[in-house]
């Protein structure tokens, strides 16, 4: 995994800092980008911020026409969901990570190879950021907690047999 090249909207960081794994992305990912627009967004906690000075690679989107164009046909799809989307096309990224069901959905509908912030445990096959089973499930406990999805989560805990039905 850590060949792949990640754009990362706004959501994931809070919420990845949110639950003490904001530096899963250092070794999950080679590079992290994210765009202008999402950096514009991202002004505390100031954990987030200095990870991003540090670590993420700030662009500005090239391809305008294409911005308006997914602005008018896609009211809902915000300008830092846009904006990922975009730079992801623009760089080639190998994978674009969002915390939003409707921005998932619509960039996969759109081409993208999209990853949820409830898949990070998936993809941690050999960096071994979680140690057990119980890492995980307190991972997504964390998740569910906070409101994150809880549906998709409550079948993600079932399904690693980590509660009952």
């Amino acid at each position: 995994m850590k060949d792949k090249v990640v754009v990362v909207n706004t959501s994931p960081f809070i919420f990845l800092d949110k639950f003490g794994k904001l530096e899963a992305l250092l070794e999950l990912y080679k590079e992290i980008y994210s765009s202008e627009g999402v950096r514009s967004e991202i002004k505390f906690p100031q954990r987030v911020v200095e990870f991003f000075d540090k670590f993420v690679v700030t662009r500005a989107v090239k391809d305008l026409e294409l911005d308006t164009k997914l602005s008018t046909r896609f009211k809902r799809f915000k300008l830092g969901e846009r904006e990922s989307y975009i730079l992801y096309k623009e760089i080639n990224a190998d994978e674009l990570l969002f915390a939003n069901t409707y921005a998932e959905s619509l960039a996969r509908k759109l081409g993208a190879r999209v990853r949820d912030i409830s898949e990070i445990p998936d993809l941690d096959n050999e960096n071994k950021i979680f140690l057990d089973q119980q890492s995980i499930c307190d991972y997504y406990l964390s998740l569910w907690v906070a409101g994150y999805r809880p549906k998709h989560l409550r079948k993600l805990l079932v399904t690693r047999g980590l509660i009952s039905s």
